[in-house]
């Protein structure tokens, strides 16, 4: 549940259109939960198939 997964936020999008079909997005996350925050950054890179936009790789790394 909630509590045990805790609560996501993220921010500090930046998105770089690479081309039709092709994106990368950066960013950061914070989980907090118990009291407890962790962080980090991530690094999607998407592919647009068949109209729709895909996660196709995820690097997420944690600051903690």
């Amino acid at each position: 549940g909630k509590e045990g997964m805790g609560e996501l936020e993220t921010d500090g999008y930046e998105i770089d259109v690479l081309s039709a079909d092709a994106a990368i997005a950066h960013g950061n996350w914070r989980v907090t939960r118990d009291g407890e925050t962790l962080s980090g950054l991530y690094t999607l890179v998407l592919r647009k198939m068949e109209g729709n936009w895909f996660i196709v790789s995820d690097t997420t790394t944690s600051a903690d």
